[in-house]
């Protein structure tokens, strides 16, 4: 029985083995046993991931580097490289330096805190926390100037009131002053903590004996000085900070309701501290709505915070074992109005969580599963699905999540980065129900596919958001972490699309202002020079298109103009071309490529011009540098990897039923692709036939144009029951498939 196959989408992704036995689910059919180094578009198509762009190596690449974002305004977003007791910055595509080198700031983080850090952001200051360090603001000064300093907390927060008999007794009610207790309560890691002292407030600078400290009276956040009012005299009236090297530190910050949340020191895990509204490093505490909450989420367990959200329905808190919600009964939380309620027992990792749209997506606490957590109609609350459901291997295989982040642009996706090296990326859409997993690994260097170990997303105005890994490679002999980031997923220029790792691009066009309608055509130039022969070529010319595209020789070379001749030195005919009305652009065509000392004894790939080399595909870097075979104006260089796409077991063609066991034989498969250039296919992965998109390079060195449209291919295969669709992409060159259509004949034996 003859029959035909339609996979018009790869909105479910890849799924699990434990799934293959699902063909009677809708999203089976739109499913994936393999999408390695593809991603998935919310229309549904499948595309050979981009390739990422190097940028630097961080600064000690033997030990672990965590990248993040950091947005100082709508038009200004940086990277953050975060390693063994420094940080180091980057924008616009390049590492940030000042005076000939990286701009870097001192931190107190060490290589092994660096990803347990958690922060929150508002305008151009970002709130850092870790439990074991006082928290700190970042912020940025100038272009070229960062700051890191220690929270100035006021007034707070603190424990509960005294309600023991011990006293403590100031030396002054202001300015300097020495507290004494009758008991023993104080240890050494109290020094730099908060104290309240009936009305005032003492920061303690050095403590003396286990009763007596030495300390400054804060100011009032008023800014007024403070004033302890006790006489001086002993009083019982006092409280512990909450904050200090001896009770601990906050884990995790969130801002909400124009508060900022901490919560979760090692002493006091399940409390959260809201500041006083809008004074964000205040905790002056009282009764009126403005002042600063303390409140504790009460469980049966307990159950240690791991991260806060802000969400327009409440403050959403991820636990160990499971989610919750703080909210006002009357609207926003106050300190006499404070409602938590628990949502759902899904126990919480500490990876901060992302969300999309009124969904919030964090990973479960064993690191293998994804959450996606909003309101259910039907439970009337909150509910956590389980994003990965027919992918429960995607996180497992890679023992767990690691680091994680969200793009918005062009797509919505969460990129997990796996402990194994890898990065499982989810596309999601909730109301057309795409949720689709892919998995990328990176380019291959001399000792396999190299190891992603953090990620980062930053937006760009009227652009794609950015997405920034640190991937630690095996390159000349030794490993090295390298700060990169990937190209965009849709490009203008054919030769624009880069599909090569840690790469480099020459590409260094000069503007063209005027060509002549004559014989010779002259054109004119600015901003650069060129010599007698040089060749070159010419595109994106409005008005006379007949440039574009083509290959030229420099005749008559001027300071602004030059003529052009063809190849074999004849002068170009322009009289009867369209007239010039603007644009053009001029790039020389050359052989040798330099600055390519990051991938220094490596073999790299290349395309050139969006197509090919036309006789040479790999290079060895030696000394940074590479040599073409044939000239080129256009080239990128980097490390390979393959996108393997393999379909699921075919389930059609059987009047028995389903033909998921019939013998098969496929003899016609057709792909339907989007601004594409070469694939391979085959019924397995041994046994890959080239698709025919048009000669690679013509015998001139032109590329092919990139292919819209349907390329089929005829199968010499045999009956099997075992037969699956795969299709690799092993150039680095662009491949968008938007469905499949197969042709096969089963067999009803």
């Amino acid at each position: 029985m003859k029959t035909t196959s339609t996979q018009n989408n790869f909105t479910a992704g890849e799924i699990s083995p434990k799934s293959y036995g699902r063909f009677d689910l809708a999203k089976y059919a739109n499913a994936c046993k393999i999408l390695l180094n593809w991603l998935i578009d919310q229309v549904g198509g499948a595309l050979f991931r981009p390739g990422t762009q190097f940028v630097a190596a961080v600064k000690t690449s033997s030990k672990a580097t965590r990248i993040i974002p950091f947005q100082v305004s709508t038009t200004q977003a940086y990277i953050v490289e975060i390693g063994d007791l420094y940080m180091r910055f980057y924008a616009n595509q390049a590492q940030v330096v000042s005076g000939g080198g990286a701009v870097e700031i001192t931190t107190p983080y060490t290589e092994a805190q660096i990803f347990d850090l958690n922060y929150a952001q508002e305008n151009d200051v970002m709130y850092i926390t870790h439990s074991s360090h006082k928290p700190r603001k970042l912020q940025r000064t100038s272009a070229v100037v960062f700051t890191l300093t220690e929270v100035p907390f006021v007034r707070g927060p603190f424990l509960d009131s005294n309600i023991t008999a011990t006293t403590i007794t100031p030396s002054s009610d202001t300015g300097a002053t020495t507290l004494t207790a009758s008991t023993g309560i104080f240890v050494a890691t109290h020094s730099g903590a908060l104290w309240r002292v009936k009305s005032g407030v003492v920061r303690i600078t050095s403590v003396s004996t286990a009763q007596i400290v030495i300390g400054t009276v804060q100011a009032e956040p008023d800014g007024s000085a403070g004033d302890l009012a006790t006489g001086p005299a002993a009083t019982t009236d006092w409280s512990e900070g909450a904050f200090s090297d001896y009770r601990g530190w906050p884990a995790t910050v969130c801002f909400h309701e124009q508060r900022l949340f901490y919560a979760a020191t090692t002493h006091q895990s399940q409390n959260i501290w809201g500041s006083y509204v809008g004074a964000y490093d205040s905790f002056d505490s009282g009764s009126d709505d403005a002042d600063a909450v303390t409140f504790k989420v009460a469980s049966l367990e307990l159950n240690a915070i791991k991260w806060l959200i802000s969400t327009p329905r409440a403050l959403s808190i991820g636990t160990f074992g499971g989610t919750f919600s703080a909210r006002g009964n009357a609207g926003i939380i106050t300190p006499s109005d404070i409602d938590v309620k628990l949502d759902t027992n899904y126990g919480a990792s500490a990876l901060r969580p992302n969300t999309i749209g009124a969904y919030i997506y964090y990973v479960q606490r064993n690191l293998n599963r994804l959450r996606e957590l909003g309101y259910s109609l039907e439970l009337d609350g909150q509910d956590a699905d389980d994003a990965n459901l027919l992918a429960d291997h995607i996180l497992r295989d890679g023992t767990g999540a690691k680091d994680i982040a969200h793009q918005q642009a062009p797509n919505d996706r969460i990129w997990i980065v796996r402990n194994d090296g890898q990065i499982a990326v989810l596309t999601r859409n909730v109301k057309q129900d795409v949720v689709g997993w892919s998995r990328l690994s990176a380019g291959r260097d001399s000792r396999g596919s190299g190891v992603f170990e953090s990620i980062a997303i930053i937006p760009q105005e009227n652009e794609e958001d950015q997405v920034w890994v640190v991937v630690k490679r095996y390159i000349n002999g030794g490993y090295v972490r390298y700060v990169e980031y990937f190209s965009d997923e849709d490009f203008v220029d054919d030769w624009d699309a880069i599909r090569l790792d840690s790469s480099l691009t020459l590409d260094n066009p000069v503007t063209m202002s005027a060509a002549s309608t004559a014989n010779p055509v002259v054109i004119t130039f600015s901003g650069a020079s060129f010599a007698e022969a040089q060749q070159i070529k010419i595109d994106n010319v409005v008005g006379m298109t007949q440039l574009n595209g083509n290959f030229y020789k420099v005749s008559a070379a001027g300071a602004t103009t030059f003529r052009i001749t063809d190849l074999d030195d004849n002068l170009i005919d322009g009289s009867n071309f369209d007239d010039y009305i603007s644009g053009g652009e001029i790039r020389s065509m050359v052989t040798a490529i330099s600055g390519l000392d990051h991938l220094e004894g490596e073999t790299v790939s290349v395309a050139v011009d969006a197509g090919l080399p036309a006789d040479q595909q790999t290079f060895t870097v030696v000394s940074g540098a590479i040599n073409l075979i044939r000239r080129a104006a256009v080239v990128h260089a980097g490390l390979p990897y393959n996108g393997d796409l393999q379909l699921l077991k075919l389930s059609d063609g059987s009047a028995q039923g389903t033909g998921q066991t019939k013998k098969r034989k496929i003899y016609l498969s057709t792909v339907r692709v989007h601004r594409s250039l070469g694939l391979k296919i085959g019924v397995d992965e041994d046994n890959l036939d080239t698709v025919f998109f048009g000669n690679v390079n013509d015998p001139l060195g032109e590329p092919p144009a990139m292919i819209t449209g349907d390329v089929a291919k005829h199968f010499k295969s045999g009956w099997s029951s075992d037969d699956e669709i795969f299709i690799r992409q092993s150039d680095p060159l662009p491949l968008n498939i938007l469905c499949i259509v197969i042709k096969s004949e089963v067999s009803e034996s």
